[in-house]
């Protein structure tokens, strides 16, 4: 399995990873009894590299800060192991007492509002996307390469902005896509999720990529430790823990076993214990990003990054959709695929194009493409350069841009 566990994909977008207080049972032993007797247990995802894994060494930078939270408050760790790719879902295994605290909890007040059962810590890291540049790339920030391609993951935090500060973008369905292309020389630049950058360059050094100093607040988020907002005696244990972990240097050096970026890991705020979450400063500075961050309904990226560094949204999406059976009329095979392509425009063209087809005239309406099937196709491959519209050809088959054609077909002519 890749590091596609995380978001967090967009796309996933925070929206469908928000719960409902009706939907968390608060459950579970009390923290003074927790502490009596010595165990603390985490939720943990299993595999889920390089925040933490199951299967023996390494055991992932999370896990190793959760023992060590654990030990500072002289108890036994024990570990729950729970796919983590929707925070919702876990914190109902949190609420249900599977587990008693949570490492990697995103700052967010919206989050609070549907979690009521669950309070936050102070943040214990500071994370982000980083700036990635090929060795001979001379610039130091990321305004310096204009001009240059930039590679994204596409429906990510990262698309939105590096769109909207006018870049060319270069579009991935995976961050190892980006690496790759970054190590081969296809890309000189790109931004990716620092945690999975770090992990991957210190797994490969011969690609000799480097990260730029340049710290953009948009691009950083804080993260926190989970538990039930019932125990409050547990909650300033730990923030009492985090606190140690970071004077003692202890975070530091589990972190720079992972190859971790430092432009954001500067030290996190103080909160007060039991204290709901501060919202993040960082905040999209261009339109096409508040846009969108308001359809999701809160900062994607700093959900568990799950759909940072996951698969294609479009691919997933694809993949649960239900296949046209044999012998299907051919009116039945068009709405589906029709289905599948109104799943791929919503998840990567409608932030242009517009909800339902409807553009608002900012760009072409898809309604009025002059063209058949094949002429559509070949534009969505290429893109329309110069303009903000990348080349699609290295995210989609020609059957799953066929399938967006199919939808536009769907919907019919404008007026």
């Amino acid at each position: 399995m890749t590091h596609s566990k995380f978001t967090i994909r967009a796309a996933a977008l925070f929206g469908a990873l928000l719960i409902g207080s009706a939907a968390l049972a608060v459950g579970g032993a009390p923290a003074k009894v927790i502490r009596q007797a010595r165990t603390l247990t985490v939720c943990a995802d299993p595999d889920n590299l390089p925040l933490s894994h199951a299967a023996g060494q390494p055991q992932g930078y999370d896990l190793e800060m959760a023992a060590d939270i654990a030990r500072s408050l002289g108890a036994e760790l024990k570990v729950h192991w729970y796919a983590s790719e929707f925070i919702g879902r876990v914190y109902r295994q949190l609420a249900a007492g599977n587990c008693d605290f949570f490492v990697g909890a995103p700052t967010d007040k919206r989050l609070d509002a549907q979690n009521p059962q669950v309070t936050l810590s102070r943040p214990y890291l500071n994370t982000g996307f980083v700036v990635v540049v090929a060795p001979q790339v001379t610039a130091t920030t990321l305004a310096e390469l204009k001009g240059k391609r930039i590679g994204v993951q596409m429906n990510t935090l990262a698309d939105f902005q590096v769109f909207d500060m006018g870049h060319d973008r270069g579009l991935y369905p995976r961050q190892k896509a980006i690496f790759k292309a970054l190590e081969k020389g296809e890309l000189e630049a790109a931004v990716m999720w620092g945690p999975v950058f770090g992990w991957m360059a210190r797994n490969e050094p011969g690609a000799r990529l480097r990260v730029l100093a340049d710290a953009r607040p948009e691009f950083a988020f804080p993260l926190a430790v989970a538990v039930r907002s019932s125990e409050p005696e547990l909650l300033a244990e730990v923030n009492q823990a985090i606190a140690e972990m970071g004077k003692s240097g202890r975070r530091g050096e589990i972190l720079a076993r992972y190859g971790f970026p430092t432009v954001h890991s500067m030290p996190a705020s103080v909160r007060p214990a039991g204290g709901k979450p501060p919202v993040a400063k960082a905040q999209p500075a261009g339109t096409k990003a508040r846009q969108w961050q308001a359809r999701a309904g809160a900062v994607a990226v700093s959900v568990r990054l799950h759909f940072v560094v996951g698969g294609s949204q479009a691919g997933a999406m694809l993949a649960q959709q239900t296949s046209v059976a044999p012998g299907s009329s051919g009116s039945v095979a068009q709405e589906v695929l029709a289905e599948k392509g109104r799943s791929i425009y919503n998840g990567s063209c409608q932030k242009c194009h517009g909800r339902n087809l409807v553009s608002g005239g900012m760009v072409p309406d898809l309604r009025r493409f002059e063209g058949n099937e094949s002429d559509f196709v070949a534009v969505v491959k290429a893109g329309r350069p110069p303009t903000a519209m990348p080349p699609w050809g290295n995210v989609y088959s020609d059957t799953e841009i066929k399938s967006i054609w199919a939808y536009v077909q769907s919907v019919g002519k404008a007026d």
